[in-house]
């Protein structure tokens, strides 16, 4: 799956967590503005965290 943050960030995060709020993949890049995610984990919902400073955006994700 591809992200486009739509701007360049110094230093994202990037956390997937599935619907028990377990984190299953925690992740911290550098300077970019498009990224890609492989969720290594079973089909299901999950919800992903992207932040970078003080802006934060959560997004769910069905993994089919």
């Amino acid at each position: 799956m591809s992200i486009d943050l739509g701007a360049s960030f110094g230093e994202v995060t990037v956390i997937i967590r599935n619907q028990l709020g377990q984190d299953v993949l925690k992740s911290s890049l550098s300077f970019l503005s498009l990224f890609e995610v492989k969720i290594p984990v079973a089909a299901g919902l999950y919800f992903m965290e992207v932040s970078s400073g003080d802006k934060s955006a959560i997004l769910k994700v069905v993994k089919e």
